[in-house]
């Protein structure tokens, strides 16, 4: 081919890419988008018979082999799957020799019905090619999605899987021996993962984990995917740290400030946050479920669900802050985006929502007569009984 030529058919592909791909591609990863919102519970009650068989299969090898330890849980997607029109995705539970593991322990969980919006995306642009008079193909179309939307998709069954775990859907996992650092993983085989589920703890056994905090205040890495237990560290100045993807469990962490902060799928579960501050903080995807947060100021932070544009695809958000159960007495909402937070069961007294972002959250119906919204506020949220 010579240089002429390849550079008329870079141009077509841009042009298919853009002109076509881009806006119809956009259109399908919304719907997608919609149905993972819409059937979230489902969906991660479905993937959890997947992990129930995994477990069951792992606790009867490991009767048998006393001392085969689990290192790693890897939900693993496949892009050759999307090719073969074959939805399922395969959960592996390895020793640690992870990936050369020659005995690890497997089961799939059917994601068809994710899988379909690619293969919609496909049959959708076939027609689209006629336009190129054979300059591009089918194998291009099949290329693009491949490199652009099937990681797409692997973000989504990703977020699924954090909140099947987030919310307990998985049970049976502290039946099966494992090694000190196991972790649960999710993302492409023998590619990129995340981990969703981590067991590197700091607990009141860490007596100087205070003075840690302390002296490493400038390198937050140190601090993000680990799980915090039992622990007091009240009227602490954690400014701009980085927890990113922390669990902290009945920690009092009252009177402390964490304005700027990162806690970007992080969790507060029985925590005490009383007159805690969080100016500014991210919190995309946070979850405070049974904690006090009275007397806490989230002025100007950012936490709305995100969804796909045609100019940014990336997940931040996908179910927004969850307030389970969280007491948010006299809290300060000001100038915050709340955008999709559920607050349905929260106690709501006294709380200040004043010019906050709430399109989409969620209240229920008895706990708006404690509130002072603005009609523009009530048209934009979802109202339950």
């Amino acid at each position: 081919m010579s240089w002429g030529l390849y550079m008329d058919r870079e141009k077509l592909l841009k042009q298919f890419k853009y002109g076509y791909v881009l806006i119809q591609g956009t259109e399908q990863m919304m719907e997608l988008d919609r149905f993972c919102r819409e059937n979230m519970e489902l969906l991660c009650k479905d993937l959890s018979l997947a992990f129930d068989q995994l477990i069951d299969r792992t606790k009867e090898e490991q009767t048998k082999h006393p001392e085969k330890n689990i290192f790693c849980i890897s939900m693993s997607v496949l892009r050759s799957r999307y090719v073969e029109k074959d939805g399922r995705v395969k959960i592996f539970a390895y020793d640690e020799s992870f990936y050369l593991d020659s005995n690890a322990i497997w089961t799939e969980w059917d994601a068809e019905i994710l899988f379909k919006h690619l293969w919609e995306l496909e049959d959708g642009l076939q027609p689209c090619l006629r336009n190129f008079k054979g300059e591009i193909t089918h194998n291009d179309l099949k290329n693009i999605i491949l490199t652009e939307y099937v990681p797409y998709l692997i973000r989504y069954i990703t977020e699924i899987a954090r909140v099947a775990l987030r919310k307990k859907n998985i049970h049976g996992l502290s039946k099966l021996k494992v090694t000190d650092d196991f972790c649960i993983t999710a993302g492409e085989y023998k590619g990129s993962f995340d981990e969703i589920y981590i067991t590197e703890t700091f607990s009141d056994e860490n007596q100087e984990f205070g003075k840690i905090l302390e002296i490493n205040k400038e390198k937050p890495i140190e601090f993000f995917c680990k799980v915090y237990k039992n622990m007091k560290l009240r009227n602490f100045q954690l400014i701009e740290m980085n927890f990113t993807k922390s669990n902290f469990y009945n920690m009092d962490m009252s009177d402390s400030n964490f304005d700027g902060g990162l806690f970007l799928k992080s969790c507060f579960y029985n925590c005490n946050l009383k007159n805690t501050s969080w100016k500014e903080a991210l919190l995309f995807d946070a979850d405070f479920s049974d904690s006090d947060l009275s007397g806490g100021d989230f002025t100007n932070s950012i936490a709305p669900i995100t969804k796909p544009n045609l100019f940014s695809r990336m997940i931040f958000s996908l179910i927004g802050v969850d307030f389970k159960n969280t007491n948010l007495t006299k809290a300060n909402f000001t100038g915050a985006d709340f955008q999709g937070a559920d607050f349905r069961e929260a106690i709501l007294k006294d709380t200040v929502f004043m010019e906050t972002k709430l399109t989409c959250a969620k209240f229920k119906k008895e706990s708006l007569r404690y509130l002072e919204l603005t009609q523009e506020q009530l048209r934009g949220i979802q109202i339950y009984n």
